[in-house]
């Protein structure tokens, strides 16, 4: 679908724009006196973040004549790749916490293992989901929106990713190992996410045609997005702590790096369980409601 150039770049914009400013106000909204607690304040949570992260962008991808935020066509062979994509980082999820002692269920299901067996429970798994589909929304529309802002091709694909993305993920493994050795945590996870994250660049290469050309600024926007995401909704420009969010946004960055790649290599579906198994097992790649 052909998109001019102003309508990509204020997409590109617009969409993190939304994300943060419908955050912000749910935020206000839960300090308002009288929000519900427990189970209902839960889901009344969990509608508001369909509204933010899904119907957001899903309305942005409407607005432009399409019928979803991801209207590449779902194929069979997509299913694998996903799969195969997701992988480092469920591994690295769950040997670094049987490293740092978690037992063996609490570490094979992440984030799942804690979230009690009710109906609150169910309301906070729900939650987790909608983050995953969410960050995934986001960044395949970013990416798409790229490559029509930004239009000049100056440079491959695969040449932007394996710089790129191992640059990010260098920075993630540093600073992880940096917040391990600042807040007192085992070495082996910082290690484990640094060595998912190139795993999982090198993954990413193997999906996108070696011809594929593309902008410097269409390959780094989705990279840029969910890490400036990171760091502003981890509050670090109020004042909040410095090393946790910029290891989180390395970490959002690599991976969105990989998902844009692949979209550009018209693999969209390819990047789908990407977020959820970030998501369970290691942080959110949009750090909303996750």
């Amino acid at each position: 679908m052909w998109i001019s150039r102003e309508a990509a770049f204020s997409d590109v914009v617009l969409a993190p724009a939304g994300v943060v400013v419908g955050a912000g106000v749910v935020g206000l909204l839960r300090l308002v006196p009288g929000w519900p607690d427990g189970l209902v304040g839960t889901i009344v949570t969990v509608v508001l973040a369909i509204v933010v992260m899904i119907g957001w962008p899903t309305w942005l991808a409407r607005q432009r004549g399409e019928t979803s935020a991801t209207p590449a066509p779902l194929d069979a062979g997509d299913v694998g790749r996903s799969a195969l994509l997701g992988l480092p980082i469920v591994a690295a999820g769950i040997l670094s916490s049987l490293a740092a002692g978690l037992p063996l269920d609490r570490a094979a299901f992440g984030r799942l293992a804690v979230i009690p067996v009710s109906p609150e429970g169910i309301a906070q798994m729900t939650l987790l989901v909608v983050a995953a589909l969410g960050s995934f929304l986001l960044v395949v529309l970013v990416a798409r929106r790229a490559a029509h802002a930004f239009r000049s091709p100056d440079m491959s694909v695969t040449a932007g990713l394996r710089t790129y993305g191992m640059g990010f993920a260098a920075a993630a493994a540093v600073l992880q190992l940096l917040f391990s050795l600042a807040y007192d945590q085992p070495f082996s996870r910082g290690l484990a996410v640094g060595v998912a994250l190139a795993v999982t660049v090198l993954l990413a290469d193997r999906l996108v045609p070696p011809g594929l050309a593309a902008t410097r600024a269409a390959i780094l926007t989705p990279a840029i997005v969910a890490a400036a995401l990171w760091i502003v909704q981890g509050g670090f420009l109020l004042g909040g702590p410095l090393l946790p969010r910029l290891a989180g946004a390395a970490t959002a960055g690599t991976l969105a790096l990989c998902m844009g790649a692949a979209v550009q290599a018209g693999r969209t579906w390819a990047t789908a369980l990407v977020p959820l198994a970030a998501t369970i097992w290691l942080q959110t790649i949009i750090p909303v409601f996750g």
